[in-house]
């Protein structure tokens, strides 16, 4: 699907000399003509007529105006419970410009309207600081932050033949430098090649021409009762490059949160 996603990138931009062919691969029709005759002929149009983006605009706009409501409902109506669930609604509120709700709505309604799907993801990122001494590893960690990645629809991928939210596995790419990656937590060591200008990931300017960026795949399975912990895989140059994780995550009390995606 990527080159098709690409093409309608192209014409949001404005570029709509553009289309895939019989192969499937995305072709831009140059508007140049150059000076041996070679490249568009004289005769043929070069003015393009933008009425894709304002569209778009309007619809995003009109869709991420107003701040959702947060209604947290308490587990049970035990006092304790009940304060807690007060206090998550104004954390809600407190996030929505801090974590970068606001700005990640406004992606994925892009995504969602340019490229046929969009998909938000919360992370928790523990580079962020102020920093403390971890006395039991004597390193430096980050206070952490939440935040949010967006990702369309050439960059998420799921089973074939059922829904996202049926789906019993999915995976989410995108271009990162290869420090992020060899900075994860149990790296199996070595180098990172980049490679992201030959992936199909690049096509959306992911990785500016000249960028020396590498693909990091997610791959994210639900438990079942072969693999009752699920998994959690990172994947870069066609290689597992960290030990298997558990898949969802646990919260404080061993309670599975839910897919993050």
């Amino acid at each position: 699907v990527s080159p098709e996603i690409e093409m309608c990138w192209e014409f949001y931009r404005g570029n709509q000399y553009c289309w895939v062919n019989a192969k499937g691969t995305l072709y831009r029709d140059g508007t140049v003509t150059n000076a041996d005759g070679s490249g568009k002929p004289r005769h043929r149009v070069r003015q393009v007529r933008d009425m894709i983006s304002p569209e778009v605009e309007q619809k995003v706009s009109a869709a991420t105006s107003r701040i959702p409501g947060y209604d947290v409902t308490p587990a049970t109506n035990d006092p304790e419970d009940i304060a807690a669930a007060r206090w998550a609604d104004r954390a809600a509120y407190h996030g929505y410009e801090t974590w970068g709700i606001d700005r990640a709505s406004e992606a994925v309604v892009v995504h969602a309207l340019v490229g046929r799907g969009g998909w938000a993801m919360p992370y928790f990122d523990n580079t962020v600081g102020p920093y403390a001494l971890n006395e039991e590893t004597g390193q430096l960690v980050g206070e952490g932050e939440i935040k949010v990645k967006t990702f369309g629809r050439e960059c998420v991928g799921w089973e074939p033949g059922t829904q996202f939210e049926d789906s019993r596995w999915f995976f989410t790419r995108e271009c990162v430098p290869g420090e992020e990656i060899e900075n994860l937590p149990g790296f199996y060591g070595g180098k990172v090649t980049p490679d992201s200008v030959s992936s199909e990931v690049a096509n959306r300017a992911l990785s500016p021409p000249g960028a020396s960026l590498t693909v990091k795949t997610e791959y994210f399975e639900r438990p079942s009762p072969k693999n009752p912990n699920g998994k959690h895989l990172y994947i870069a140059n066609d290689m597992v490059v960290c030990p298997e994780r558990k898949y969802p995550c646990v919260d404080a009390q061993g309670r599975v949160v839910d897919m993050p995606i």
